[in-house]
């Protein structure tokens, strides 16, 4: 009886090694969230495509930003937007040439955007992230924003520093916003949202937590860093705010390449969709 249990208990955590350290890393899902908003009415909707966290490296590297690519190119997003952590640490990221030649294949007609997350910071990685993001076509937005108009309707992108290493600046990011377009912030922390909830923004897009990386049924992330403690993955709505914030659990890993109920992902916003 007994060696029977342990034959099944034995079977089972060979089963959650493998599927931790092989499986979940290597698949990449995409999850789709249907919005509205300010886009309501006539008019294209707007299909905006959210990558994060790669954190390309000594675990990651040319041959995942590649299958990233094609998966994302698949997708015939209007915008792409890297919510940070692009990269783990800049002394172990080689083929830089490489990295900007596969991220300039990127194809998006309303453009490509990108904020620091707190990975670019160390190491010396804000300058090396900073020339690949601007080599490969991408607008790293740095406390600022971007303004789109596509047709007759308008769209604002807005991005922060990082807000654990950088030099996050709310108040100037965020100045002169129209309520009457539709405004997503890139945030790579996603506890930020609390100090936004007042402001004429629909949508936060951020990373950052990893999901947690490792979940257990019931209890779910075992650990998130700092700034995203609250809010750790999917769809969040606040009362009395029109504000939404989506937590996308990224594509890499950081110090342990392992993930357990916990795949990797791409987000796909398709806004304004009848």
């Amino acid at each position: 009886m007994w060696q029977r249990i342990m034959k099944c208990l034995s079977v089972l955590f060979i089963i959650l090694i493998v599927d931790c350290f092989v499986i979940e890393t290597s698949f990449i899902k995409i999850n789709t969230c249907h919005l509205k908003g300010k886009w309501q009415g006539n008019g294209m909707p707007v299909k905006i495509i959210q990558f994060s966290d790669v954190h390309l490296g000594k675990s990651y590297g040319v041959g995942t930003l590649r299958k990233i690519v094609k998966q994302i190119n698949k997708l015939k997003p209007d915008i792409i937007v890297c919510t940070g952590d692009f990269i783990d640490y800049a002394s172990d990221v080689n083929h830089r040439e490489e990295i900007i030649k596969e991220l300039k294949k990127l194809n998006a007609p309303y453009g490509k955007y990108a904020v620091y997350g707190n990975h670019e910071y160390k190491d010396g990685g804000d300058s090396v992230y900073r020339h690949m993001m601007r080599e490969s076509g991408f607008e790293l937005l740095v406390n600022e924003k971007k303004e789109i108009k596509i047709e007759e309707k308008e769209l604002a992108i807005i991005g922060l520093d990082d807000s654990v290493s950088g030099k996050v600046n709310i108040p100037v990011a965020t100045n002169h916003l129209s309520d009457k377009q539709y405004n997503i912030l890139l945030a790579h922390e996603p506890d930020v949202v609390e100090e936004i909830l007042d402001l004429p923004i629909e949508l936060q897009l951020s990373g950052h937590s990893h999901g947690g990386q490792f979940r257990l049924p019931i209890l779910g992330a075992l650990y998130t860093p700092e700034l995203s403690k609250k809010y750790i993955k999917g769809m969040y709505n606040f009362p009395n705010s029109d504000v939404k914030l989506y937590v996308n659990v990224g594509i890499g890993t950081t110090i342990i390449r392992g993930r357990l109920f916990n795949r990797p992902e791409i987000s796909q916003f398709i806004i304004g969709e009848n």
